[in-house]
């Protein structure tokens, strides 16, 4: 696995449309994780949607998590 630090050297040295690129995807993927339901589908199987208190840490944990400015 690649550390998040490593990940952003890299981006920085592919320039700013790559950057622009990464942080858009992470940003749909959130957006995704945040307006996810709990819902159940085919056998009865349930997804429990993600709560928002818990990605929040989860993204303090490892540095994703941007002050509001």
């Amino acid at each position: 696995p690649i550390s998040a630090r490593r990940l952003e050297e890299a981006m920085t040295a592919m320039g700013p449309i790559f950057l622009a690129a990464v942080e858009a995807t992470e940003e749909a993927i959130v957006n995704a994780l945040v307006a996810a339901e709990t819902m159940t589908g085919i056998n009865g199987a349930t997804v429990h949607e993600l709560p928002h208190d818990r990605l929040q840490a989860a993204l303090r944990k490892y540095g994703r998590l941007k002050p509001p400015q």
